[in-house]
């Protein structure tokens, strides 16, 4: 039986700007947000393209490319047994944020 230091209870913020997303790109970061659920935040494996940390924003930050133009970066917050994926950008490549 589990205890209450190896149980993760994984949230996911979205960002507002989200919504903004093309329709073509929205059904994958919505597949992203649900695998970031699954893998406590660290999506793994081949259906993700340059999946992986984010060092310019800091050592907690990730990103993935959704497709050859769109990028999405989280910061994973893990506090008192919880972790929270909090997207903090998913949008074009040219206008990621570094810092």
């Amino acid at each position: 039986m589990p205890t209450e230091k190896n149980v993760h209870v994984v949230e996911v913020k979205r960002n507002p700007k989200k919504e903004n997303l093309p329709e073509d790109v929205a059904p994958i970061m919505d597949l992203l947000e649900e695998d970031l659920r699954g893998s406590k935040g660290k999506p793994r494996g081949t259906e993700w393209n340059n999946c992986g940390p984010y060092k310019q924003l800091g050592r907690n930050y990730y990103h993935c490319h959704l497709n050859r133009s769109y990028v999405a970066v989280w910061e994973i917050i893990k506090k008192n047994g919880v972790i929270t994926c909090k997207v903090v950008y998913a949008g074009t490549r040219e206008n990621v944020p570094t810092k």
